[in-house]
């Protein structure tokens, strides 16, 4: 699939930046580079609502985060964070 222009653009105006990838900073430059690129974003979009659940497991409990927009979103994004999230087992 190809990139949209907006996106080609901000790719290239990083690219151009004389900042350093963001696997050789810091843990706190990339927690201020993260904070600089959600200013850039603006604010998000009004939600029709969110709703917050907690799925127990047998090795902790995950959480999750539904967030439905008022107009009819063009796709949908899911968002895993950390290094072991869920294991599928087949069978």
């Amino acid at each position: 699939m190809a990139l949209d222009s907006a996106t080609l653009k901000f790719l290239e105006l990083l690219a151009e930046g004389d900042g350093k990838p963001i696997h050789e900073c810091t843990p706190e430059e990339a927690r201020a580079y993260g904070s600089a690129m959600a200013e850039l974003a603006g604010p998000a979009p009004e939600m029709d609502h969110v709703t917050e659940a907690t799925i127990d497991r047998p090795d902790g409990e995950i959480r999750l985060r539904v967030l439905a927009p008022i107009e009819t979103p063009r796709g949908v994004i899911v968002y895993y964070r950390g290094a072991d999230v869920m294991r599928c087992r087949a069978g």
